[in-house]
């Protein structure tokens, strides 16, 4: 019983080892068709690596200072009915979501169609993309659908066609999933860096920039749209205190001159009543614009600090694709295809 399981093993070894000498003997009768297939793909990898443009990468790093406490202005609440948090507004910020938020579809869609000056010209990014990547060129056999996915500086977002949003959506997956690489470099510092790879070099430095330009944009908006509010609330309040402070006045002021020859004390009552209306106004002037300094303040406390530490100058990186790289890959790529080839027709012949 032991001989027997000692000798399958052996057996089935001796089995491969006659398998691959059969294989080997089939490809040495078949060496000029995987000869043959070397040389295309040699050939066709170095042709591939010629044609093939260089691409570009640009690299940015910000840091993100947020400042945070809270303030004397929160107290007003229970006078002014004004909503101003615990001053924690970071929600979908916080930690590694500005990674995400990067290579968000909103971000990345308004940063195509941003409007940018190149060699004095104004013109959407989106429009320099397709022009580098021959998309008109190819698409002016249709001239329909080409008219239809023109962008024009100037134009409402909600007029796009459906043919134009379907391209700008297919422009953001490509970016997102080959072009844009996000990372933090130290888990313990709000620090970010941001990589954008083109084979258009202008492109790839403008489009890096107004990416994070966006993004600041969005996050000093979310994080202090709370504070500003209320410095807007406040500010509303006061133009009408003023008036109605200015009205009291000037009504107090008509209604003295006209009593000012009358005796009887009941004539003066209106009067006193717009004294008293302007004492009280004046009180809560005072302290509307006490509140409202210190909403600015907060305002001021509360915004983030967004700092570009490296930006991408020019000239960028480049990236070329090597002629002998190119070769290599497309020669074993060839000679793989070639040998399996050969051995579907090997089997074919002798098993079926």
């Amino acid at each position: 019983m032991s001989q027997i399981s000692d000798e399958q093993p052996e057996n089935a070894l001796r089995a491969i080892v006659e398998l691959l000498k059969s294989w080997m003997l089939v490809f040495l009768n078949q060496w000029k068709i995987l000869f043959i297939f070397l040389l295309i793909g040699t050939g066709l990898g170095i042709y591939k690596a010629y044609k093939t443009k260089p691409s570009y990468t640009a690299e940015l790093t910000f840091s993100l200072d947020e400042k945070s406490g809270g303030s004397s202005f929160s107290g007003l609440a229970s006078q002014l009915g004004i909503d101003v948090g615990a001053g924690s507004s970071a929600g979908v910020f916080s930690g590694d979501n500005n990674m995400e938020l990067i290579k968000s579809r909103v971000i990345v869609e308004k940063s195509i169609l941003s409007p940018v000056i190149i060699d004095g010209k104004t013109d959407l990014l989106i429009n320099r993309h397709l022009a580098n990547t021959n998309f008109y060129e190819n698409s002016q056999e249709k001239p329909e659908l080409y008219k239809e996915l023109v962008f024009v500086v100037g134009q409402s977002r909600d007029t796009y066609t459906r043919a134009q949003d379907s391209l700008i959506y297919q422009i953001y997956k490509d970016f997102v999933k080959n072009s844009i690489q996000v990372t933090k470099p130290d888990k313990r510092l709000n620090i970010f860096h941001v990589s954008f790879t083109s084979t258009d070099e202008m492109f790839a430095k403008l489009f890096s920039e107004i990416l994070v330009k966006n993004v600041s944009s969005l996050y000093i908006e979310t994080k202090t749209r709370k504070y500003k509010n209320n410095v807007a609330i406040l500010e509303n309040r006061l133009d009408s205190v003023r008036k109605e402070l200015n009205q009291d006045i000037s009504g107090a002021a008509i209604l003295k001159d006209q009593n000012s020859n009358i005796i009887r004390a009941q004539a003066t009552v209106q009067s006193s009543k717009k004294q008293l209306n302007v004492q009280i106004l004046t009180t809560m002037y005072g302290e509307l614009t006490k509140n409202l300094e210190i909403a600015k303040y907060s305002l001021l406390r509360e915004e983030p600090i967004i700092q570009v530490i490296d930006s991408p100058i020019l000239p960028l990186e480049k990236k070329v694709q090597g002629k002998v790289k190119g070769g290599v890959l497309g020669g074993v790529i060839g000679l793989v295809l070639s040998m399996f080839l050969v051995l579907l027709i090997y089997i074919k012949q002798n098993y079926f």
